[in-house]
């Protein structure tokens, strides 16, 4: 379930859009959100934007300045933040203006661009291969066994309970949901800042980005070039979150407010194209951490931008709870992508909305 921050970061722009201050008591609202904001939650946003105001305010006015030069008639937007997305959508979609069927995704204050299964990562995606939806393996276990054994074994070691002594068992189904929740939280309380326990994770982490460094190159290097322009189509829409029709991306991050036009694939295929991917581990992190610069090239012009991006390799809820996940984020502005087209910019926060 999204925070309530993220929630009102993403109504907040659908108020702007819609040319109505989120503090006033418009009768309207509602109707006007398309019955996808209920009462309830369009009191608990109020409450947070009135505590907040100056946090989210420039998005209201980044939604407001995009209605005013893009869509001025729009009378409907519908709130879809809250609704779970296919695997196949490349975007975050939060709000669609049905009036002109365009989507908006919304995001404030974060490099973050989702997690990802590391097996999609760095082994289906440069093999041009579909990605695994369900299950999947676990990354640590399969590229990194012997040191995942030893740090699993050094916490039960010092672990009051009874569970197996290899760690594939206790992934496995024959150990209880709750027997597992109580070894994370163990480790939690007890072991994260043991010296032992952290040196076994970090060498585990480390294992594991170099192989899914090596992983991705060695799998890419080997493809054919029609495949290769098959990753790099996919590489736009995992990293650039290109998608197959064109959207509005509106972020605020500091004191910088803006929104985007993101082109369609098609379109930005016809433009542009990644010409080299090099994934890198830096074992100098206390995680598995792996560098992923990006290069595009301007079909026109020749010219050459360099992206950089970064992904770790880590548990989510804590360790040993689950599979472990890819996260990946951006390590630059959003507004500096040469490919996505300027619509707003704010580069100190407004006034509020009256």
């Amino acid at each position: 379930m999204a925070s309530i921050k993220t929630t009102t970061s993403e109504l907040i722009v659908g108020f702007g859009l819609l040319g109505i201050s989120p503090i006033s008591n418009s009768s309207n609202a509602l109707g006007m959100f398309d019955r996808t904001l209920s009462e309830n939650l369009f009191q608990e946003v109020k409450r947070e934007f009135r505590e907040k105001e100056s946090d989210y305010n420039p998005l209201f006015l980044v939604g407001k300045q995009v209605r005013e030069s893009q869509y001025p008639n729009i009378t409907k937007v519908r709130w879809t933040g809250g609704v779970r997305q296919g695997q196949g959508v490349s975007g975050a979609y939060d709000l669609f203006l049905p009036e002109v069927n365009t989507n908006i995704s919304v995001k404030m204050d974060s490099d973050a661009m989702g997690n990802r299964s590391p097996e999609n990562l760095f082994r289906n995606l440069p093999q041009s291969l579909e990605d695994t939806t369900r299950g999947g393996v676990n990354w640590f276990i399969d590229t990194a066994l012997p040191e995942i054994q030893e740090l699993y074994a050094y916490a039960r070691n010092n672990y009051s309970g009874q569970i197996p002594h290899d760690v594939r068992e206790f992934f496995s189904r024959r150990v209880s949901g709750a027997e597992k929740e109580n070894f994370t939280d163990f480790i939690t309380g007890g072991l994260v800042n043991d010296m032992v326990f952290s040196d076994l994770y970090v060498r585990m982490a480390h294992k594991a980005a170099d192989a899914a460094a090596n992983e991705f190159i060695g799998h890419f290097s080997a493809l054919p070039t029609n495949r290769k322009a098959q990753v790099a189509d996919r590489i736009a829409r995992t990293f650039f979150r290109i998608d197959s029709n064109s959207y509005i991306y509106v972020a605020s991050e500091g004191k910088r407010s803006y929104a985007l036009r993101i082109p369609s694939l098609t379109d930005w295929k016809a433009n542009w194209k990644v010409t080299y991917v090099n994934p890198v581990s830096d074992n100098s992190r206390g995680q598995g951490y792996i560098k992923m610069p990006i290069l595009v090239q301007n079909k026109a012009d020749q010219m050459i931008y360099t992206y950089n991006f970064h992904i770790e390799l880590r548990w989510s809820h804590g360790k040993f709870c689950g599979n472990p996940e890819a996260k990946l984020y951006k390590d630059f502005d959003w507004s500096s992508v040469r490919f996505f087209e300027k619509i707003v910019t704010y580069n100190s926060k407004p006034d509020s909305p009256g």
